[in-house]
């Protein structure tokens, strides 16, 4: 079975970037998502970059700039800062998998679509104003 180095970066499948940041255990890893923001309003009317700017979801990032292992690049960092990506810190399983990275893809576009309902359901009356 392959491991996957830390401070690893894999391109997801229709995804910004899946960044390894460290093994937390076999065959789990903790990782940095980017994914671009949900398209469209919310039920209140307001663009989704909008309201996850404006919640705080978005516009900072976890990781620093540069070109070294568990950095981003300056492009995808103002992504990120401008609130066209969003970023998901979360751990994610490859067990038993013979191409941990194809598992590993996988689960961050799980992960990423579930976070990306979750926020929506969350955040879909946000800005709204009762008479």
């Amino acid at each position: 079975m392959a491991k996957i180095r830390k401070d690893t970066r894999i391109r997801g499948n229709g995804m910004a970037d899946i960044h390894v940041m460290s093994n937390v255990g076999y065959s789990r890893y903790r990782c940095v998502l980017h994914d671009s923001v949900p398209s469209g309003n919310n039920r209140a009317g307001f663009p989704w970059k909008d309201v996850l700017l404006n919640a705080g979801v978005t516009g900072t990032s976890s990781m620093t700039v540069g070109t070294g292992a568990g950095q981003i690049t300056q492009m995808e960092y103002d992504s990120v800062v401008a609130g066209d990506l969003l970023e998901l810190v979360t751990t994610l399983n490859s067990q038993g998998a013979a191409d941990p990275t194809s598992v590993l893809t996988k689960n961050a576009v799980r992960a990423m679509d579930e976070y990306r309902e979750s926020l929506k359901r969350r955040l879909d009356d946000f800005g709204r104003l009762l008479p």
